[in-house]
Parts: structure tokens; sequence; C-alpha cells
């Protein structure tokens, strides 16, 4: 066993993950540790491959040999593996991992972040619609308590560090500067390529009707959200009692998991309810002046398209040629044209 450390940072979701792996990432070549990396800032493909159950051996002995490559490389006494999916395996799994890089350090430490939990799921809510289409009504399981466990009894809990994730602790509310100090590693400035955003709650209620029609991502989906960033508007907030209705909480977990944790994570989930959403009615309300938007984002006129606030499809069919998608009306004209032709 070498005199090195290893740090690990399971990523959670709305955590500020995507900014630290891309610090880290494109500051590794100046730094005095190693970022551990498959070429990418994010390992979490990495870490399925090597240590998710079900995946085929040819599959997991690569990737493990690819990880070991990197750490026999790495020539600094200090090395660093960021990846959201290390906080999603089950604690067999966390052992296995444990196990495997156990050989190599003599001290791993493990640094989390846990966000409120009405806010983690406001902001969960948005990344998902990116993707793909997530009905409003999705529920959502606090599983803090029994994640901080599985850390706890693999890694031991005087190394398992957990911090909150609150942007008024931070300095300057910069997440990628408080994690350097908490994991003790020089910071230096940096300007770094953001791989992530936030979209104001009109942009959302444009983006999930459009999702009920196109529900998979497509490539091109970048441009569509690109040109959605330009909608300002409000913060999306849930209201208390639907927050309430989609929250899965097992009895006394956010205690046990406070005690642990050493800090709180109560929020008043009642601050925004005079304009949060109740429903999925609230979210398909389309004010408008955000059909303005979209008209004049895309060159129309009342007469040239009509689009009506409560005609989702008409919306849809709208939102789709931000990203430059012809109207079924445009199809249906540039058809009856190839026809014209064929019959002359």
């Amino acid at each position: 066993m070498s005199g090195k450390k290893l740090i690990v940072h399971p990523g959670t979701h709305k955590t500020g993950t995507s900014s630290i792996q891309d610090y880290l990432f494109h500051t590794r070549d100046e730094a005095e540790h190693t970022y551990l990396n498959s070429g990418i800032p994010n390992s979490s493909m990495w870490i399925n491959q090597a240590f998710e159950p079900g995946k085929s051996p040819q599959v997991r002995d690569h990737a493990r040999n690819k990880l070991q490559e990197a750490i026999e490389k790495s020539n600094t006494d200090i090395d660093i593996i960021s990846a959201e999916s290390i906080s999603k395996l089950n604690r067999e799994n966390t052992l296995e991992l444990y196990n495997f890089f156990k050989p190599y350090y003599s001290k791993i430490v493990v640094h989390i972040f846990f966000r409120p939990m009405k806010s983690r799921m406001e902001s969960a809510f948005q990344e998902r619609q990116k993707q793909s289409f997530r009905p409003l009504n999705e529920k959502y399981n606090f599983s803090y308590a029994i994640r901080l466990n599985i850390l706890d009894d693999v890694f031991e809990s005087q190394n398992v560090f957990a911090h909150k994730y609150d942007k008024s602790l931070f300095p300057n509310g910069d997440v990628v500067r408080y994690f350097m100090d908490k994991a003790e590693l020089p910071w230096r400035d940096a300007d770094v390529p953001s791989s992530n955003f936030s979209l104001s709650k009109e942009a959302i209620q444009l983006l999930y009707i459009y999702r009920k029609f196109h529900r998979d991502f497509k490539p091109e989906d970048k441009t569509l959200l690109s040109e959605l960033r330009q909608l300002k508007g409000e913060k999306l907030h849930f209201h208390s009692e639907l927050y309430r209705e989609l929250l899965i909480s097992g009895e006394h977990a956010v205690q046990r998991f406070e005690d642990r944790a050493g800090f709180s994570i109560e929020e008043d989930i009642t601050a925004y309810d005079t304009n949060a959403l109740r429903n999925e009615e609230d979210i398909l309300r389309v004010s408008p002046s955000t059909i303005d938007w979209l008209m004049e984002k895309l060159a129309l006129s009342q007469s040239e398209h009509n689009i009506q606030c409560d005609d989702l499809q008409s919306i849809a069919d709208a939102v789709g040629r931000l990203k430059g998608e012809p109207s079924p009306t445009q199809l249906g004209s540039f058809f009856k044209k190839i026809v014209g032709k064929l019959k002359i």
C-alpha cells in the first residue's frame, strides 16, 4: 500500500457536481493532484461499467483495467475521482469499489453534498425534462439517510464528510471553491466552461408541453434548450402541497440524516406558494406573453400562425421549430408541391 490519498466525490443530483467535475478536468494539467478520468469530466459511465451489477465480464474487466492504468500512471500524492454513479451503487457494489481502490491508497476519504429536498426536487424536475418527458406527479424518494449509511459502513464514518449544498455557505456562492477548500486542495482561478444551466418557469412550461408530444431526447434538442434559455422569467417552484404529495420518506428518515450529517436540510416550503405550481394544469397554463415571445422568436405574425394558449399541439409544434423542425403545415405544403410535380 502506498502513502497516497484518494478523494472520492460521489456527485449527487443538483449540487454543483458538473461544475466541480468541469473544474477538476479542465485544470488537471496544472494541478498538484491527479484527476482520474477516461477523457471526459464525468466518470459515471466508467464507474458503472466497472462496478454496477449486470455488466458483462468483458465490459467490467476493461473498465477496471483502465482505472488501474490511470491510478498507476498517477505521480502525485493525491488522486480524485468524481462520478454521480458512485452515489447510486448499492452496499455490495460500493464495498466492491472500495476494495478495488484500497490496495493503491493508504487513505480514502469521501466528500458528498446534499441539497434541501424541495429545491432538489424542483431542480431535478427541470433536468429530467431536458432529457425526456417526466410527468409532474412523479414521486421523489428521500434516500439521503440510506446513502450516508452505506458510505459510513464501507468507508467508515470518520472518512465520510457530508456537506450542505447552500450557496450562502460558499465563498462568493461558489461550490467549486468550497469543495476545494474542504478537500484541502489548492485553489486557482480558471475560466472553465459551464455544462449546466437553468431555465425560467416559462421556458420549462414550453419544454414540458413539447415533451408531451416529443418524449425522447435527440441531439438537436441542444439547440432547442439553448433557445429556451433566452426566455427570461420567474424561477420554477412547487407548491408546498404538491411537494408533500410527491415526497416519499420513511419515518424519522430526515431526523436520522440530520443527526448524522450535522446540519439541517429544512427550508421554508411555503415561501413561494403564491406563484408556485400546484398541479399539471398550472404548468400547462401558458401566458399570452410567453406565446408572444415564441411567435416573435419564430418571426411569426398572428395572421401567419395563430397559436392559442390552450392549444398544446400547436404550442409543441412551434417549440419544435426553435430547433429548425418544420411545422405540420409546412410539411403539408411541401408534400403538396411534390405531389403536384409528380402529376405533371
